[in-house]
């Protein structure tokens, strides 16, 4: 075999994409049979990209058309001798064919800035000075092949200055010029006074159609709801406020970005009236009797009296307010507590008549007769319907009789007890317990 040497080796090539990479080796003798030439790895062979040439002793390698992902290494082999060398397949360098245009807007339009580079880049930055802007509701970034835009929404004079895009080492830089528009007041807010839970409305006018604003109540910020409607009709701006109460007054203010106008409300305060007054009542004795009325608010200071005299508030005079219903429930009623009764609200009086009835009371349990023997010792109960608020009385035979050592008299609740100690003969005939109107009888035997 002959022996073959590479008298000149390969090259290292640097070319654009898509230039063509033409390689050169030369041996010491023509070869008989053909070389090796390896990209990256993979075996080369002759064809439509590719052309393997051998003149004599020069060997060469055309690779007509390059891309980025050729870059890497070439080998030639040869019997047993190797050349090898660089391929390096360097990018179209972008550039701009399309410079972006200084811009001039008025505030609150928007501005489209837009420029051009060839070749298409991978990606496109955009700077304000030299801060990044990111995509976002305000910046609208926009890349289709080699056509970049940078769309800014309702621009403000704060937007004003450089602006930058840049595709690897190509930029293209211009100037926005945002100019502050001048709002006017075309009718101011006025002061308004109203009673409470009526409504107040407060309105003004901007020459801007599409000049926002906010609407705040003593400096609370104020929404659309079952309170409050707020309205925009080109210029003119309107706030209704529904129900107002004292508590609202104060100052309404409508801010915008340049302009903030104030107003007063004031609120007067209906005075309160009874919506339904007390109405006269009956209750019994040892009963419980409520009067009741309505106010027209909620939150009044109320103050009880019996024919001119102010009643304190506990177990006896219980005082109550459930939103606008004002109560008071007299305990334990006794005759006393018959009178004229007044609810005094300060801005009006609500009167009631109370009547108490004698407590209707029956006998459940009647005396029974008894048969005692001399010396020993009887008993008789009787069992009203209600405890007596009035003083009781038994008679034995016709005497009055009264606690000593013989008899004794007790009652417990509604049960009524004579107990007799030592019977004599002396004490039979009628035995009689009375309460109030009321009588039982019981013959007493003595044997």
């Amino acid at each position: 075999e002959q022996s073959i040497n590479i008298v000149s080796e390969l090259s290292d090539v640097e070319v654009t994409q898509p230039e063509k990479a033409t390689f050169e080796c030369v041996t010491s003798i023509v070869s008989v049979k053909p070389p090796k030439w390896i990209l990256g790895g993979n075996v080369l062979r002759d064809g439509k990209d590719i052309s393997i040439e051998q003149d004599g002793t020069v060997h060469r390698l055309i690779l007509w058309k390059t891309s980025l992902e050729m870059s890497g290494s070439i080998q030639f082999h040869i019997g047993k001798s190797k050349s090898t060398a660089n391929l390096v397949v360097k990018d179209i360098p972008v550039k701009v064919t399309e410079k972006l245009e200084d811009k001039v807007v008025s505030e609150r339009q928007s501005v489209l800035f837009s420029c051009e580079f060839k070749p298409p880049p991978k990606f496109v930055e955009w700077f304000q000075g030299k801060t990044l802007i990111v995509a976002s509701d305000r910046y609208k970034i926009k890349q289709e092949r080699g056509t970049a835009e940078l769309r800014i929404v309702k621009a403000s004079p704060e937007d004003s200055g450089s602006y930058t895009c840049k595709a690897g080492a190509a930029e293209t830089s211009a100037t926005l010029t945002v100019q502050a528009r001048d709002v006017k007041v075309l009718k101011p807010l006025e002061n308004v006074e109203v009673e409470e839970e009526s409504c107040a409305i407060f309105t003004c006018e901007l020459s801007h159609d599409d000049e926002e604003g906010e609407w705040f109540l003593n400096n609370t910020l104020l929404y659309t709801n079952n309170y409050n409607d707020i309205k925009k009709i080109g210029g003119c701006h309107t706030l209704t406020l529904k129900q107002v109460a004292a508590q609202d007054s104060g100052t309404i203010s409508f801010k915008t970005q340049k302009l903030t106008l104030n107003a007063e409300l004031k609120v007067k305060e209906k005075p309160v009236v009874f919506m339904k007054s007390l109405d006269d009542a009956v209750g019994e004795e040892r009963g419980v009797v409520t009067l009741k009325c309505e106010v027209s608010k909620p939150k009044v200071t109320a103050i009880w009296k019996k024919n001119d005299q102010v009643l304190p508030n506990g177990d006896k005079y219980q005082q109550m307010q459930a939103g606008k219903t004002v109560s008071l429930t007299i305990h334990n009623l006794m005759k006393a507590d018959a009178g004229l009764y007044t609810c005094d609200i300060g801005t009006d009086v609500a009167k009631s008549k109370v009547g108490v009835q004698e407590l209707s009371i029956g006998i459940t349990k009647r005396l029974k007769s008894t048969e005692a023997k001399e010396g020993e010792s009887c008993s008789f109960e009787c069992v009203l319907s209600h405890e007596s608020i009035d003083e009781c009385s038994w008679t034995v035979n016709g005497q009055d009789i009264e606690s000593d050592q013989r008899f004794k008299v007790s009652n417990q609740g509604r049960k009524y007890q004579l107990n007799i100690k030592e019977v004599k003969a002396s004490d039979a005939g009628e035995v009689v317990f009375t309460a109030r109107n009321l009588s039982s009888k019981a013959t007493l035997t003595v044997k």
